[in-house]
């Protein structure tokens, strides 16, 4: 029977199908080639982003390779700040040199004989106050162990 049916279909056969699972059919293919469509055009993107990230990545490899060389040039600011930076370092070296030439009564410098008398006895008067400190505190340990034997 199924041999009749293959002989008897041709180019002017009628298939009968529900409009139902015939409309079905039809939105799901259209869902799929919609589908498959967003999907390449989202991955081409993807990839057209990575290809530019990765371009940007090498100008920028080599602009922080070359700026500090000076292969790109420098930034007016830049310019000044060196010279103001070269100027303060010439007048630091003559400042240098003026306290080097002039440094020799710093070498040889000593107290006057009445400040170094002061300061000698200024120690002495402190070595002498911790003495006496020394021995209030143990009088009054004498007299206060004294006190108590008395009692």
């Amino acid at each position: 029977m199924s041999d009749d049916k293959i002989n008897k279909m041709s180019d002017d056969s009628i298939i009968a199908i529900p409009l139902r699972n015939l409309l079905a059919i039809i939105f799901s293919v259209a869902v799929a080639v919609v589908g498959y469509f967003e999907v390449t055009n989202r991955i081409s993107l993807t990839e057209r982003h990575i290809s530019l990230m990765e371009q940007e990545l090498k100008l920028n490899s080599e602009f922080r390779i070359g700026w500090p060389l000076g292969e790109f040039g420098a930034l007016p600011t830049d310019a000044e700040q060196n010279r103001e930076l070269l100027a303060l370092k010439d007048r630091m070296a003559m400042m240098w040199e003026e306290i080097e030439e002039n440094d020799t009564w710093i070498d040889e410098f000593e107290p006057p004989e009445e400040v170094q008398d002061a300061v000698d006895r200024t120690m002495d008067l402190k070595v002498e106050l911790a003495y006496m400190t020394i021995r209030v505190e143990h009088l009054e340990a004498l007299m206060e162990s004294k006190l108590v034997i008395g009692k």
